[in-house]
């Protein structure tokens, strides 16, 4: 199972636990979290009905469109090459091929 869906099926067995009853102290003993992060994700279903991980930003990209065109076209060219002699090979103004 894919990572995102375990935190996903954790998140529902935090609600359905709650629902039947049981304390933020037993969820996060049994589950083997902690108390706070338990009752962020209750909180979070409580105001929003979401379980659902919020959108994050990422890092910035450090490539520009037209280096990104030159990095896809020299891997259309030599789909061999790795990122240490295709990325020098850009840097020189190669393509990349032998």
């Amino acid at each position: 199972m894919e990572s995102r869906q375990r935190r996903a099926v954790e998140r529902g067995r935090i609600i359905g636990m709650r629902e039947a009853g049981h304390s933020i102290s037993e969820i996060a003993r049994d589950l083997g979290l902690t108390r706070q992060t338990v009752q962020r994700w209750l909180t979070r279903w409580e105001e929003s009905g979401n379980l659902e991980d919020r959108q994050r930003s990422g890092r910035p990209k450090m490539t520009s469109a037209e280096d990104t065109a030159g990095i896809r076209a020299a891997v259309e060219r030599n789909p061999f090459t790795n990122s240490v002699s295709g990325g020098s090979a850009l840097v020189r103004g190669e393509d990349g091929t032998d």
